[in-house]
């Protein structure tokens, strides 16, 4: 079998207006594809562009904090041993307390039994 290989095509008018509106509905489709791509463009520009400026004014809050810090007085805190010191000395002022608590709770039964018998 043989190709045909159609050199012409005959449309009616319909056909010919028909394709002329769907090419011209197409143009129009890439027309607005083009202007939103310029927008989103824009857009991201502009975002890329306030980005830089936070970052840059992180930077420049960054450098002021540390040159706050800088001018306090440094406080030097306790080692680790002395933090376990202090512990075991409120632990022991802790137990005399429920001691000493104990004590006066026998020296008032005392009294409440000498007072009933």
């Amino acid at each position: 079998m043989e190709e045909q290989n159609p050199v012409y095509l005959r449309l009616s008018y319909s056909e010919s207006a028909e394709s002329k509106k769907s090419i011209l509905s197409l143009e129009i489709s890439i027309l607005s594809l083009i202007k939103i791509m310029r927008r989103y463009n824009g857009l991201r520009t502009e975002e890329l562009r306030l980005k830089s400026d936070i970052n840059n004014a992180m930077k420049i809050l960054g450098n002021k904090i540390k040159g706050v810090q800088a001018s306090f007085p440094f406080v030097k805190l306790p080692k680790k041993a002395k933090v376990e010191e202090i512990k075991k000395r409120t632990e022991d002022i802790e137990e005399n307390l429920d001691a000493d608590l104990e004590s006066q709770l026998r020296e008032i039964q005392g009294k409440l039994k000498l007072i009933q018998g």
